[in-house]
């Protein structure tokens, strides 16, 4: 271009050709603002313009976004008599279009009645997606097809774009639709269709149709960089993590932090916490910073991990050396972190840093006290709206849940009947869930069956399972028979329902009625669960099971450090409730069976290698028994440690001899 305008400055008396050859460089390399000063001394020196110069002028306006200019020109073209000419027009509809002025593109294209071709028609559908409105790009593709213009590449693409740009169930259907019409007309397509099309099989789930894309993709030889990024976010969104890592590993010559990212929310959404962990770790080895995405998806997959702690705390050491900890969905992403380890003082630490607080950073916070069952989630909401934000029906669904978990009833009423009479917010099948979960719980068990058969919802399985629940702990067994019958209806194979029966039978000793529920499991072939637990240590995981630790390298100190805590809770004044053994055995056999709970190795396991003066985490896999409940509450006070253990329910705190939940779980 230098060399271009060099050679043009050296002509002492430039024509029409001349000046015509620099203005559409200019256009051409992205100098639309030379291009108009260049306009401006060609008019300046009397030179008379053509037709080609004005539609280089009116795409240097397009470029530019700017209507001043483009109607000036505008003017100037009608006074020269340029202005009927169809490629003139379409030009000077596209500047309209590209700079966002809808009122004038429409009266533009009106006026222009007999003479739109499928040009006119394209510049309308991509000036209105390029500004976000794809609801008018699509109204003008309908009516395009209706008044029988046939689509070009260009306006599939515009469409397509549109489609993809929406992120609507709707139109990511009309998206592949338009993509197969596309191809079957004979269409070559390129990387916006493609990426477009894998856009809509990612967010319908539709691995099927996307593999299909993937083997034209390949057939055309289209796999470039940004499309193979678009096949990585289809798999993982869709569940094909081996094809993702087959993708990933063919990038292994263009990999960019696009597709490091990429991969690593592919683990994240698959549940592969570790292997994102460990790709990160390549990754910066490789010398790529991660940025926003990256980060956020990295804190995400610390949070599902259950056991990524210390790498969450990495991660948030990192983003305050680079001054992002308070950006708005980094901030938010620690706040869920730290919620879901039980860190609230973190969480609540994070929070506050946070320049301005939205709906999805209170929602964060009150979700992080709420699901440890913290009523102080109760007043973050009051202090949110104070604030002046509105609470939707996902803050009253986690205070409703902090109530049930916290077994304070009256504030629970109170909030259920508040959100319909004060913010109109509009009770769902979970909201109804947890008013029948806070009933059940706070020992109200004719209510909360009352609740479950008169809401304006079908009863679901875990609201069964939570009174079912409440029936064991109650000892009302007729009722929690009858539940279980209900429950074990609606799905056939889950072990919950009968395993709480047949422990609620044994608790009275009606052993017939207990080999009565496992003989129907039996018929079934439903198998309780194993039960495991898992603690981290030196950023290792070690994954107990009930009854047996024996394959463990440490077994023996293990099993002295159990006895040992055996004989520091009975001094606590721990009394075995061995109605947690569903079996006909010896009472002394029950407290055996009960010490090697998996959830108690893997405390004792903590005790002897987590460095004095921290926390102990541990991960369960089901709801932890009473018993184990009963025993860390007492540790935690003889120790002097705090033991924190997320089961399939909830978060248990466990600190100087209380628990989180406040036994109610």
């Amino acid at each position: 271009m230098e060399e271009a305008r060099a050679v043009f400055e050296k002509i002492e008396f430039p024509n029409i050709f001349s000046w015509s050859i620099i203005i559409g460089a200019c256009v051409d390399n992205g100098l639309a603002r030379r291009a108009l000063e260049l306009y401006h001394w060609m008019d300046h020196q009397g030179v008379r313009l053509d037709m080609v110069v004005l539609i280089n002028l009116v795409s240097a306006c397009s470029s530019l976004g700017s209507l001043d200019h483009g109607r000036a020109l505008e003017a100037r073209i009608t006074s020269m008599g340029f202005h009927l000419h169809p490629v003139v027009r379409n030009s000077l509809l596209n500047m309209y279009c590209k700079a966002g002025s809808v009122g004038d593109a429409r009266k533009f294209f009106q006026d222009m009645a007999g003479d739109q071709s499928v040009v006119s028609w394209t510049a309308m559908i991509s000036g209105f997606a390029l500004h976000g409105r794809e609801d008018l790009a699509l109204d003008f593709f309908r009516k395009m097809v209706a008044e029988g213009v046939r689509p070009n590449e260009v306006t599939f693409v515009s469409i397509l774009g549109a489609c993809a740009a929406a992120r609507d169930q709707g139109l990511d259907e009309q998206a592949l639709r338009l993509f197969r019409v596309m191809d079957l007309e004979g269409h070559t397509p390129d990387e916006v269709t493609l990426v477009a099309a894998l856009e809509a099989c990612s967010n319908l789930n539709l691995l099927a149709a996307g593999k299909k894309l993937h083997e034209l993709i390949l057939d055309a030889g289209l796999d470039s960089s940004i499309v193979r990024n678009s096949l990585l976010n289809m798999y993982g969104k869709c569940g094909g993590l081996d094809e993702a890592r087959r993708v990933f590993e063919r990038c292994s010559d263009c990999r960019n932090l696009i597709t490091w990212s990429t991969m690593i929310a592919a683990y994240s959404l698959n549940g592969d916490g570790r292997q994102a962990l460990s790709l990160y770790k390549k990754m910066d080895l490789e010398g790529l910073k991660p940025d926003e995405y990256t980060f956020t998806s990295l804190l995400d997959v610390c949070s599902i991990a259950g056991d990524a702690l210390a790498e969450g705390r990495a991660l948030h050491r990192r983003l305050e050396a680079k001054g992002l900890e308070k950006k708005m969905v980094l901030a938010t992403a620690l706040v869920n972190m730290y919620g879901r380890y039980g860190q609230l003082e973190d969480a609540l630490r994070v929070f506050e840093k946070m320049n301005h607080w939205n709906l999805v950073a209170w929602t964060a916070l009150i979700a992080a006290f709420a699901q440890h069952g913290d009523v102080h989630a109760i007043d973050l909401s009051w202090r949110m709206h104070l604030e002046g934000v509105q609470a939707d029906d996902i803050v009253f669904l986690s205070v409703l849940h902090a109530c049930s978990h916290a077994g304070v009833l009256e504030a629970g009423l109170s909030c259920f009947q508040e959100m319909v009479a004060d913010f109109g917010v509009r009770g769902g099948a979970a909201h109804y869930s947890c008013m029948v979960d806070l009933l059940a719980r706070c020992g109200r068990v004719a209510e909360a069956e009352e609740l479950l058969h008169s809401m304006p919802f079908e009863p679901a399985h875990m609201e069964m399972k939570t009174l079912l629940a409440a029936c064991r702990v109650s000892g009302d067994t007729p009722r929690g028979a009858r539940v279980a019958r209900l429950a074990s209806g609606l799905i056939p194979h889950d072990a919950a329902p009968y395993v709480l029966m047949s422990h609620a039978y044994a608790a009275v000793e009606k052993w017939d009625e207990v080999a009565e529920v496992r003989e129907r499991m039996a018929k079934l072939g439903v198998k309780k669960p194993r039960g495991w637990s898992c603690v981290e240590v030196k950023n290792r995981v070690h994954q107990f099971f009930a009854g047996n630790f024996s394959w463990h390298s440490e077994a023996a100190e293990i099993e002295v450090e159990l006895r040992r805590l055996q004989a520091v809770v009975k001094e606590g004044g721990y009394v075995p409730d061995t109605g947690q053994i569903g079996h006909r055995l010896e009472e002394d056999d029950k407290e055996d069976l009960l010490a090697l709970h998996s959830e108690r190795v893997a405390i004792a396991f903590g005790l002897l290698r987590v460095p004095a003066g921290l926390p102990i985490h541990v991960v369960k896999n089901l709801r932890v028994c009473s018993d184990c409940h009963a025993v860390a509450k007492i540790i935690s006070r003889s120790v002097g440690r705090r033991i924190v253990v997320r089961d399939a329910y909830r978060f248990h705190r466990f600190e100087n001899g209380t628990c989180s939940c406040g036994d109610y779980w």
